[in-house]
């Protein structure tokens, strides 16, 4: 059990230095599957919600701005 939350706290120093992306890939696709997704999201500090969202594609500045123009 000390060697599991000794490599808990190694997760938990790396993690703090990956983007919030990164960390959702991790949770999603590199943890153990012994590692329910709950506990996972709770060591990557992710909302769970957070990985079942698809926030799309996200439409250019140029897009936006035009759509913008025409609509007022």
């Amino acid at each position: 059990m000390a060697e599991y939350e000794a490599r808990i706290g190694v997760v938990k120093q790396l993690a703090g230095r990956w983007t919030l992306a990164e960390k959702r890939a991790c949770t999603r696709d590199c943890r153990s599957r012994r590692l329910s997704i709950r506990r996972g999201c709770e060591l990557m500090d992710v909302a769970r919600s957070s990985l079942c969202a698809d926030p799309g594609p996200k439409p250019e500045d140029a897009v936006i701005v035009e759509e913008f123009r025409t609509d007022h």
